[in-house]
C-alpha cells in the first residue's frame, strides 16, 4: 500500500501486530526483507520444460514469464542489491544458461547471452517505471538547451510522435535479441 521505498520495518511490524524487535528477529533488515521478497517473486517464474519447444521458444517463454512477474514489483528491483545472490535468482540463471548450453552454445556465449537478456529485462523494468511517471526526460522546455514536448517513451518518426511502452514492446525487443542469437 505504501510502496517499497516508503516501507519501514516498524510499519511491517505494526501491520503484523508484533513489536519491531520481533520483526527484526525474523528479518535482520529492510534490505534482507527485499531480498526475501525478490526470491519469492522469482520463484513464480516458470521454466519451460524441453517439451515446450526448441531452445529459442523456451527461452522466449522463460524471459516473458520473468518479465511478467518482475514487472508486478518494478519498484523493488532498485532496492535489491544488484550483486545479491539468492536461490531463485540462481535457479533462473541456471535455466537460461542450461537452455543455451543444450542448444549447443559454448559456455562463454551462453554466459554472455544470459547477461544480455538479464540487462534487457532489467532495463525494461527500469524504463517501465520511468514511462509511467509524468516526468519529462526529453524536450522539457524547463531544461537548458531543450525545446519541444517529446516525452520519454515517445519517438519522433516522420514528424509524428510514436508512443513506446507496454508489454508488446518488451516482446519486440526480446524477439530482436533472439534473432541475433540465432545468427540471423
Amino acid at each position: 500500500r505504501v510502496g517499497a521505498k516508503t516501507l519501514t520495518m516498524r510499519m511491517l511490524a505494526d501491520e503484523l501486530g508484533v513489536s519491531a524487535m520481533a520483526a527484526y528477529r525474523h528479518v535482520p533488515s529492510k534490505k534482507a526483507l527485499f531480498v526475501l521478497i525478490a526470491d519469492s517473486v522469482m520463484s513464480r517464474v516458470e521454466i519451460p520444460p524441453p517439451s515446450a519447444g526448441p531452445w529459442d521458444a523456451r527461452l522466449e517463454l522463460l524471459e516473458q514469464s520473468a518479465f511478467a512477474e518482475l514487472a508486478k514489483f518494478a519498484e523493488l528491483w532498485d532496492l535489491v542489491p544488484f550483486d545479491t545472490v539468492y536461490p531463485n535468482r540462481l535457479r533462473l540463471v541456471d535455466a537460461v544458461v542450461g537452455i543455451l548450453l543444450e542448444a549447443g552454445f559454448d559456455p562463454r556465449t551462453a554466459a554472455l547471452a544470459h547477461e544480455t537478456f538479464f540487462g534487457y529485462v532489467a532495463g525494461q523494468l527500469k524504463m517501465g517505471g520511468l514511462l509511467t511517471s509524468s516526468h519529462l526526460r526529453r524536450g522539457d522546455p524547463s531544461q537548458p538547451g531543450q525545446t519541444g514536448s517529446l516525452h520519454l517513451g515517445d519517438v519522433e518518426v516522420g514528424g509524428r510522435e510514436e508512443w513506446i511502452g507496454g508489454g508488446g514492446d518488451f516482446n519486440f525487443g526480446l524477439r530482436v535479441l533472439l534473432h541475433g542469437l540465432r545468427g540471423g
